[in-house]
């Protein structure tokens, strides 16, 4: 009797498991946030870092900019289209 139950139970446990593993892995792009501090010395060497710097501005990035994907090709929505034309530039052997 219990060979038949312990494999449902640990299935069970495994699930839940990986349940909460996934959510903790979705939650670490948000504790990923830093700041960023900028600071030039009197020789002009630039230093970044993570913890405020004696003499350094905080700096703010702007987000990546973003492009819309092109659209598809028009043979692309059409295979007949493509078909021909591929008859049509086929390569003599």
């Amino acid at each position: 009797m219990l060979a038949l139950y312990l494999p449902v139970t640990l299935s069970r446990r495994m699930n839940m498991k990986l349940g909460y593993l996934l959510a903790m892995m979705s939650l670490c792009p948000l504790l990923a946030h830093a700041e960023i501090y900028k600071a030039v010395d009197a020789d002009g060497h630039v230093t970044y870092s993570s913890t405020p710097i004696k003499g350094g501005k905080k700096i703010t990035l702007e987000p990546l900019p973003t492009m819309v994907p092109p659209a598809r090709a028009h043979s692309a929505l059409r295979p007949r289209a493509f078909r021909e034309w591929m008859e049509q530039h086929k390569r003599p052997r």
